[in-house]
């Protein structure tokens, strides 16, 4: 988890890619970028019917009160 600086790229579900926005909550692994708040999820780890691990994210920025 991380902010994004707006350098980061990645491929969206519908197989277009994408340049982030500086300063987006963004979640990525040792490839790059898995998903941000306001595009979504990537191409790359999205369920399949070969799938055997599943992550459920909820991004929640900070100031928020669990109530």
């Amino acid at each position: 988890m991380d902010l994004s600086t707006g350098n980061e790229k990645y491929r969206l579900l519908n197989g277009t890619e994408k340049e982030l926005i500086s300063g987006d909550i963004m979640m990525a692994d040792r490839e790059g970028v898995i998903s941000n708040i306001i595009y979504g999820s990537d191409d790359r780890t999205q369920i399949t019917k070969f799938t055997k691990e599943v992550l459920y994210t909820v991004y929640t920025p900070s100031g928020i009160e669990e109530k």
